[in-house]
């Protein structure tokens, strides 16, 4: 698996674990790349089924072990490739996991510069995952200027920058009749009928928000395409089984992984989830987006889009159909959301205090971060 991978020695190490921080951080690594910077990644969970394949991964301690049992010679190229990737002087993580807490830790005590990236545009107002990282960061860098006004609050001394969520440099583009038509084929849906997509998610409060969104679509099922997208982690079992339970097999799709949120979200005319980064991208695609079921720590949380009156939670079935009706009166009417001058890219952006161009700010950070000298203020 490693024999042929190319030792080098990189500038940079990404720590990855979730579906999130990788998507947010995958364009930053490819402008690495058309700049010829060589980085490496150490991954685990989510963030390692992603990015299968690709040529910066690194083996884990755990893989060297094997590999070593099995062929001593491709251990032994494992372990340089590892050594490799440990001997980078800037260290980037996100910040949900055991495994990065500990690799933090690890290169935070031989003195290397640790980078963390908080890639959601929302925050929980009194804990936060980044607790548990912050004495071992250097700089921590934001997608939106309110998260980076709560934790420079919060952990004060430690430098906080907003830099912006790379994802959005792709959603703000406009999508093309042609692309759009592929992907309503792609997934078999009638073109004639709006398109409702569920962007799936997991953990507390998200079962409820799934039930309710069954109970108000149950009226729109024959005349409109609904589908449902997994997230990343999880396997559909809950789902399937809550489709099954509403009696609404033949009317709700799950659609396949192989086909992403992303593109999905192309072929789409509105957008529901309960808890997601993707409703914010779905705006910078001028998607009208509608969070379901009760939010998570519901009074100590800060939510730009809701903050913002951009989007609106809604807790009632009653409400939810209101509201989904609505939107299919307006998609029948033929009303373009591309003319609507308060979902222009700029505009959202200055709204929801989100830098534009995030994957050059980031690329260009992280390339200072690399010089012997640099200083962060």
């Amino acid at each position: 698996m490693y024999a042929n991978t190319p030792v080098l020695q990189p500038q940079l190490t990404f720590l990855l674990h979730d579906a999130g921080e990788t998507k947010a951080l995958q364009p930053v690594m490819s402008r690495l790349d058309s700049l010829q910077v060589p980085y490496a990644i150490l991954a685990d969970g989510t963030a390692r089924r992603l990015l299968k394949g690709n040529i910066h991964l690194s083996p884990l301690p755990r893989d060297v072990q094997q590999l070593f049992q099995i062929n001593p010679l491709a251990g032994q190229r494992a372990e340089s490739v590892l050594r490799q990737t440990l001997s980078a002087k800037t260290i980037v993580t996100g910040l949900v996991s055991g495994f990065q807490k500990r690799w933090t830790d690890y290169f935070s005590a031989l003195g290397r510069r640790v980078v963390g990236y908080y890639d959601g545009f929302s925050f929980p107002m009194q804990t936060s995952p980044v607790d548990a990282f912050v004495r071992s960061l250097n700089v921590l860098l934001t997608a939106g200027e309110d998260g980076a006004a709560h934790f420079r609050q919060r952990y004060r001394g430690l430098p906080v920058k907003a830099l912006g969520q790379a994802t959005l440099d792709n959603f703000t583009k406009r999508v093309s009749p042609l692309k759009r038509s592929q992907v309503q084929q792609a997934l078999n849906l009638n073109p004639s009928q709006p398109t409702m997509l569920f962007v799936g998610a997991y953990g507390q409060g998200y079962a409820e928000a799934f039930k309710l969104f069954l109970e108000s679509v149950q009226d729109f099922a024959k005349g409109a395409n609904v589908l449902v997208s997994l997230h990343p982690k999880v396997n559909g079992q809950l789902e399937q089984a809550l489709i099954q339970e509403a009696a609404l097999t033949q009317r709700v799709r799950i659609i396949p992984k192989a086909i992403s949120t992303d593109q999905a979200l192309v072929a789409s005319d509105m957008i529901l989830t309960h808890q997601s980064t993707m409703a914010t991208q779905a705006l910078f695609q001028k998607k009208p987006v509608f969070l379901v079921g009760q939010a998570l720590d519901r009074s100590t949380s800060y939510n730009p889009i809701l903050q913002s009156g951009l989007v609106q939670r809604f807790t009632e079935r009653s409400a939810l159909k209101k509201r989904l009706t609505q939107q299919c009166e307006v998609w029948k009417s033929g009303f373009d959301q591309n003319n609507n001058p308060w979902l222009s890219s700029e505009a959202l952006y200055a709204r929801l205090r989100i830098p534009p161009n995030a994957t050059e700010n980031i690329s260009q950070f992280l390339l200072s971060m690399t010089q012997p000298l640099s200083r962060v203020s």
